[in-house]
């Protein structure tokens, strides 16, 4: 189960083709509502991304799993999307790049925890734990796809037909076609809770000003500067007037902070721009490469006063 989870942690309209590999596009679900994807082929020739390689981890399972498998996502991953129709179970990832499938399908078959198999030209891997249901599957050589059974079987079958896509979310996703990875949900912030249990993330969507919030979107684009977006459209004018003066205000508060690890966070908060257009909330921000790079690797170093601490 270990490597099964590590290949898919590698893997979470004509406007819309600019935005995404078509035929990695054509896997996703008719009904999807939320649709994120990773470019990792041009984030990775950016600065910034090659910084963020770097971080990866570069420990003994990590290299044993590269030997074992031929797959190294720094090198042979080119592009991931997400999607889900927002209800429990229903996720999908898809991803584009270079795929020994015979050898990570025997690799994660050796286990004894999963079966492999065919399905209509993909070599299929299944979890024998029939409570957890989850596959992958390797097919034309440079796809793969990780999830449900059933999502899994229905993406490999879509593979050969026209899958049209949701006007809406294509319309949504045009916006972002340059950029290095972005997010679309046409699901209320309040609905996403459903059917994922109790807790404080619940209890936070279901706040009544994020009640409000009908759609959501954002982009990440790595250059000089790392460009930040995003966009929510709520129920109304005032709910999205409401909503922006809410992140104006928490924005004030971090620039206020004088808490030396909210210093640079505050920094960088001094460059937010929040407007409103209508029921539109947008929110932009841009930071210096070099400087979010050294805020990374500040919040990576250990806390002195805590390792003083236990030592004692």
């Amino acid at each position: 189960m270990r490597y099964i989870a590590l290949a898919s942690a590698f893997l979470s309209a004509s406007s819309f083709l600019s935005a995404a590999d078509p035929a990695l596009l054509n896997l996703v679900m008719p009904d999807a509502q939320v649709v994120a994807r990773v470019n990792v082929a041009k984030a990775k020739t950016s600065i910034f991304g090659q910084f963020l390689l770097r971080q990866m981890p570069d420990d003994g399972d990590f290299a044993k799993f590269i030997n074992a498998s031929g797959f190294d996502p720094r090198r042979d991953l080119q592009e991931v999307l997400m999607a889900s129709t927002a209800g429990p179970h229903n996720g999908l990832v898809a991803a584009r790049g270079s795929f020994d499938a015979a050898k990570i399908s025997a690799l994660v078959a050796a286990d004894g925890k999963h079966t492999m198999t065919t399905y209509n030209g993909a070599q299929l891997l299944v979890a024998t734990d029939t409570q957890s249901n989850q596959s992958i599957a390797f097919f034309d050589g440079n796809f793969a796809v990780a999830g449900d059974l059933a999502l899994v079987k229905a993406a490999i079958d879509r593979r050969k037909s026209n899958n049209p896509v949701n006007p809406q979310l294509a319309s949504k996703v045009a916006m972002y076609g340059a950029a290095d990875a972005w997010t679309v949900s046409l699901v209320p912030l309040a609905g996403l809770s459903k059917g994922h249990g109790a807790g404080a993330l619940n209890g936070m969507l279901q706040g009544d000003l994020l009640k409000n919030v009908a759609e959501t979107s954002g982009s990440l684009t790595f250059d000089s500067l790392v460009h930040v977006t995003g966009e929510v459209v709520a129920n109304s004018d005032k709910d999205a007037t409401a909503l922006g003066d809410v992140v104006k205000f928490l924005a004030s508060m971090i620039q206020t902070d004088g808490g030396e690890a909210g210093a640079p966070v505050a920094t960088l908060v001094k460059n937010l721009n929040v407007s409103t257009d209508g029921k539109i909330l947008k929110l932009a921000l841009a930071i210096p490469e070099a400087q979010l790079e050294s805020l990374i690797q500040s919040s990576e170093k250990p806390n002195h006063k805590q390792r003083s601490v236990e030592k004692i």
